[in-house]
């Protein structure tokens, strides 16, 4: 997989020669290499919330945690274009549809309302925990060790930091999967 011009991607695969589940980052041209850093920090590294300063540890990496919830991170794929990248064919926005094992997020039209918003959905083998993770990723300010040192609590969230770098909120795709059992128990439990 190659990231377009304009778009920010992470996705995942299995290692050829060891065999274990990576995630990879890319940035199509025209994406700043240090909002590459950045976001491979964001997804892949222990992340401080403010409640670090009450002495709570950092969050697991999302990709470890994902991992350890039972997902199959070979089937990891999130990715975000610039505004200014060159837009893909329009279609009709719709409502997110479920599908089994699968965790994902785009922009669609709002279940209950009809409204366009970013809108996730889910469907067992995975679980509303699964979901909470993925809203508090996009949606919780997280800190750097010298931002809570310095005692500076106003660090944007991902979703605000992504469209500060200027990258469409509308083209944000994201996506999961995570296998059933043979015994139909989530794995992990």
């Amino acid at each position: 997989m190659r990231a377009q011009p304009g778009e920010l991607l992470g996705y995942g695969r299995s290692n050829r020669k060891t065999g274990e589940k990576e995630v990879v980052f890319e940035a199509g041209l025209g994406v700043a290499p240090a909002t590459l850093e950045w976001f491979r920090h964001v997804l892949s590294e222990p992340q401080y919330t403010i409640l670090c300063m009450t002495g709570a540890e950092p969050w697991s990496a999302f990709t470890v945690e994902l991992a350890n919830r039972g997902y199959d991170l070979a089937t990891f794929r999130f990715s975000i274009r610039l505004t200014s990248a060159p837009a893909a064919p329009t279609k009709q926005l719709r409502r997110i549809q479920t599908r089994p094992g699968l965790l994902n997020a785009r922009w669609a039209r709002d279940p209950v309302d009809g409204t366009p918003d970013l809108c996730s959905s889910w469907q067992r083998p995975c679980s509303r925990a699964d979901l909470n993770l993925l809203f508090a990723l996009m949606s919780t300010p997280f800190f750097s060790r010298e931002d809570l040192a310095l005692r500076r609590f106003n660090a944007p969230t991902v979703r605000q930091t992504l469209e500060r770098e200027g990258f469409d909120i509308r083209t944000f795709r994201f996506s999961v999967r995570k296998p059933a059992t043979a015994s139909g128990e989530q794995p992990g439990e």
